[in-house]
């Protein structure tokens, strides 16, 4: 009995060898098929294609596969150094590998496993093809890798590919000038596409969801980003950075993002995007030489952490960022273009706003705004210099108490006291309605007192009289 499980496992451990398929020659392929051993499972599969001799001859790799599609499912990796090898169609039966198809040479267009749904990763590298076609049914993959292929101009593979559980990586493809595939991927850990000196449009994503982060940087001729408005969920960072002729960015509607770091992008002119979206710890819009507007970042369901602008030196408009609540600490810092203030920073709300940093924008003037009356009224943090006259601490306060104390188109008394802690004496028994600057109605009744105590520290209008026509600015501390 003893010898007979003895023999039973060494019969096993040879079938379970055999199955780690080895083929560098022809010859080595045609001996495997001859064996009589079908592995409808592989453990792993190398197949080295043939290359020609310098007298034109084949060198012995291996030339034809169509004997081997009696594998269904490979449990490892799949290697395979196509080089002139013309057809893997052998191949096409297999639906499943645990591990990466790895493409390591080829030449022309790749086109093939069509019928591969699932796989621990597919890559590409130190390639000669023109054009990634193929994995039609692929729909999960770890990782797609597409790196180092000197000839590369077009991927149009992946279109059923909808989960990746690690990176899509697409770096150092010297050739490749468009990315328009990818179109069903609904989860990926993260995207990295850089240093692609010819590509030129980044389009599509529009149906990702789940994301760690995507990175776009160091592509030298890329001039269009768009898409990305699936309602993306990014729990990492957005970055879009030193491309040098970006142009154009638009998509990221509807977005929860982390973080967004839009920098270095010397001829990018406007940031519309990223509107009706959430924001986690930061936003950074920084070294963008070329940048003029920022019009973007409006309706935002909650704000970041941290706003930064600094270091766009044309920089002269910011008319976007609007929404519920101010960011916590916001940083507009080295801007010499920026002339004013008024445009844009819209919020129902700036108590969330803990520290203002307003530096050596060279150009700015117009800081007499009601949302940085209400911070420096209320004692918010706040470091304010070098900018033009009327855009200093001392200025601002100055505009606001003058602001504050002057009765605006009234024939009444003024309610009084003004600044108030809490209560608010009117003049005369009436309708009334408490406002912000904004001229959302936040307060509204009748009486001769209107108590101001369940709102934050700031400038409010009080409108009183027929059809609410006399108006007075307060102060409420």
């Amino acid at each position: 009995m003893l010898l007979l499980a003895l023999a039973m496992a060494s019969s096993a451990h040879a079938q379970s060898q055999t199955c780690a398929l080895r083929f560098n020659t022809q010859e080595e392929l045609n001996n495997y098929l001859g064996s009589g051993t079908r592995c409808s499972t592989a453990q792993s599969i190398f197949i080295r294609g043939y290359n020609r001799n310098a007298d034109g001859t084949p060198d012995g790799g291996v030339t034809d596969v169509s004997g081997l599609l009696h594998i269904t499912a490979v449990t490892g990796d799949v290697i395979i150094q196509k080089n002139l090898l013309a057809s893997l169609a052998g191949l096409n039966d297999i639906g499943t590998v645990g591990g990466v198809v790895h493409i390591q040479s080829g030449v022309g267009t790749f086109d093939d496993f069509p019928f591969l749904v699932s796989a621990g990763g597919v890559a590409f590298s130190g390639t000669s093809f023109t054009e990634i076609r193929g994995f039609g049914l692929l729909s999960s993959a770890g990782e797609v890798y597409i790196s180092q292929n000197s000839a590369l101009r077009s991927v149009n593979a992946f279109n059923n590919l909808r989960t990746l559980t690690s990176r899509l990586t697409i770096t150092n493809n010297p050739l490749l000038d468009r990315i328009s595939t990818f179109g069903a991927l609904t989860a990926a850990a993260d995207i990295q596409v850089q240093s692609n000196p010819q590509l030129q449009a980044i389009v599509g994503f529009n149906a990702l969801r789940s994301l760690g982060s995507v990175n776009i940087t160091v592509n030298d001729a890329l001039r269009t980003i768009s898409g990305f408005n699936g309602g993306l969920v990014a729990t990492g960072q957005v970055g879009i950075m030193e491309n040098p002729v970006l142009e154009t960015l638009s998509g990221f509607d509807n977005s929860d993002v982390s973080l967004v770091n839009i920098s270095r992008n010397p001829r990018l002119k406007e940031i519309a995007n990223f509107n009706n979206s959430r924001f986690g710890v930061s936003i950074a819009i920084t070294y963008n030489a070329g940048l003029e507007q920022i019009t973007g970042f409006r309706s935002m369901a909650a704000p970041p952490r941290d706003l930064s602008i600094s270091q766009n030196v044309l920089l002269d408009s910011i008319s976007g960022f609007t929404g519920a609540t101010a960011p916590t600490n916001l940083a507009i810092d080295d801007n010499p273009a920026l002339r004013t203030l008024t445009q844009g920073l819209t919020f129902t709300t700036y108590s969330t706003l803990n520290y203002l940093y307003l530096r050596n924008n060279s150009s700015l003037t117009g800081c007499n705004v009601p949302w940085l009356c209400q911070h420096l009224v209320r004692g918010g943090g706040a470091n304010i210099s070098g900018n033009a006259t009327g855009c200093s601490e001392a200025a601002i306060r100055q505009a606001c108490t003058t602001l504050a104390a002057r009765p605006v188109a009234t024939k009444r008394p003024a309610p009084f006291p003004n600044p108030t802690d809490d209560m608010l004496q009117l003049p005369v028994r009436g309708a009334y309605r408490v406002s912000d600057l904004a001229g959302r109605v936040l307060l509204h009744g009748t009486g001769f007192q209107v108590s101001l105590a369940e709102l934050p520290t700031g400038l409010y209008l009080v409108h009183t009289g027929a059809d609410f026509q006399d108006r007075f600015r307060i102060v409420k501390r």
